[in-house]
């Protein structure tokens, strides 16, 4: 997630996100310009993941028994077309 945002940038990484997933990068965003570092900037948005509750987050954060009903998968935007 982190790496994405290095990436392509905030803004379009937002744009990929609900509230709790926006929650997780303004975390690591914080933790970034208070002078963190990469396992710092990690550790603050893990916290803030299990703050929001890891599903609510992003379906590729599910437990064993959610994943036992749900398949989850990226696809490309650019296959789309």
């Amino acid at each position: 997630m982190w790496q994405n945002v290095m990436v392509h940038g905030m803004s379009a990484h937002l744009a990929l996100y609900r509230a709790p997933g926006r929650a997780v990068l303004d975390a690591g965003q914080r933790a970034k310009e208070l002078g963190g570092d990469w396992p710092q900037i990690m550790a603050a948005m893990v916290a803030e993941i299990l703050r929001q509750g890891p599903g609510t987050v992003s379906h590729h954060c599910l437990t064993a028994e959610e994943r036992a009903r749900l398949c989850v998968f990226d696809v490309q935007s650019w296959s789309e077309r």
